[in-house]
């Protein structure tokens, strides 16, 4: 059956219309659209498109008390995502087709699309194939969660020419910011000297961003992203313990400048769910879920304190990852139909109970955030997402 979206105001222009589809495509947008179709009235809320996470932890395959891809999709779906890009580092890494066809096979809620490992086992040892991870459905390569610190392994994987994702550290200055620069310059260098394709993740200093300013002035081939808890904290508690930690105030300054201008092209969640007795005690294990709160996070941190406007934080979280993806996700005719009806005036306190993952550990828990993602238009029709 067709969907109706009636009095949705467009992202971009601010004019109100209404929108038909037929479960895949929109077929219309215009005034007064009249149709046989289920109808949904967006009484003048915005419309944007389905976003798009390029950095989540699904724990699945080998760590499902964590989180399962049944879970983690929902709980992205409740969040407004249409497509996340999970992260290899699962028991067993995604370093081979197998892996990769499991997951495209559970995907549910959004689709799901899969990143091969740089190298086999995250052991930064060998290349894994990247020709046959890509076939098997991998849309980059990534060893997240630990940095490839050969050099000249690195260097031969942005030769492949494919999306390589840098989880930018230097284990052996832990978790200085002077950790995480060294390895963005390193990257920036080989990138420039290669022509690859880089992508930096979770970036968290304001020496990270300055390095990457510079090296966008130059012609390098190079995107980034940074995540909500960078610009919204400044200090630590056990649920607010990641890896990059979270910086200062000046840090968290640059970080907004960043997202201003332009040098920092996406906003990700890094959800990197885990058990409640894994963030207590003495070794309490790094990452915070945040793809049901990361919407709201940009509206009430930035939106709400008019450091970015709306339509730029939504281009954060839709079109600009889409396009380093490689696609377009802009509403118009003939594109996909996947939309989400916001109120960004809508307050909301996060409990655990309205969360769809398996895991707890967010620090906006029980913080009132402004924001909300009423509805959601899919393949499957229209969907309440209460967040």
């Amino acid at each position: 059956m067709k969907q109706l979206l009636k009095n949705c105001r467009l992202i971009d222009s601010g004019e109100v219309v209404d929108i038909l589809t037929d479960n895949k495509t929109i077929l219309k947008i215009g005034q007064n659209i009249t149709a046989d179709a289920q109808i949904y009235d967006a009484q003048g809320r915005y419309v944007t498109p389905g976003f798009i996470d390029l950095h989540c932890h699904l724990r699945d395959p080998g760590y499902l008390y964590k989180e399962t891809i049944l879970s983690g999709t929902a709980a992205a779906a409740a969040g407004g995502y249409s497509v996340v890009v999970c992260m290899p580092n699962t028991k067993p890494i995604a370093d081979n087709p197998d892996v990769l066809k499991y997951i495209l096979n559970s995907a549910a809620s959004c689709a799901v699309y899969p990143t091969g490992s740089i190298t086999i086992g995250e052991e930064g040892k060998e290349l894994c194939d990247f020709d046959e991870l890509t076939n098997a459905g991998a849309v980059a390569f990534t060893d997240d969660g630990k940095p490839v610190t050969d050099s000249l392994l690195m260097k031969r994987a942005l030769e492949t020419g494919y999306l390589i994702i840098s989880h930018p550290e230097d284990i052996y200055l832990k978790t200085t910011n002077s950790a995480e620069d060294i390895m963005i310059a390193r990257d920036l260098i080989l990138a420039e000297e290669t022509g690859g394709r880089l992508h930096l993740a979770h970036v968290s200093t304001r020496g990270g961003v300055r390095l990457i300013r510079d090296a966008k002035m130059r012609g390098v081939n190079v995107t980034c992203e940074t995540c909500p808890h960078y610009f919204s904290f400044t200090k630590d508690n056990s649920n607010a313990r990641m890896n990059p930690p979270l910086r200062s105030q000046a840090d968290v300054d640059a970080i907004i400048e960043g997202l201003q201008d332009g040098t920092i092209d996406c906003i990700s969640t890094d959800h990197a769910p885990h058990a409640a007795h894994e963030k207590t005690g003495e070794n309490i294990l790094n990452g915070i879920t945040g793809l049901q709160t990361a919407f709201a996070a940009g509206v009430t941190n930035l939106v709400m304190t008019g450091k970015v406007k709306l339509k730029r934080l939504v281009e954060l979280i839709t079109i600009n990852p889409a396009k380093i993806l490689g696609f377009d996700v802009s509403i118009k005719e003939g594109g996909a139909a996947n939309l989400n009806v916001i109120d960004i005036e809508k307050a909301v306190t996060i409990e655990e109970s309205m969360l769809k993952s398996l895991s707890f550990n967010t620090p906006f828990l029980r913080q009132t955030l402004y924001g909300t993602v009423d509805y959601t238009l899919r393949s499957e029709g229209f969907w309440h997402a209460k967040l």
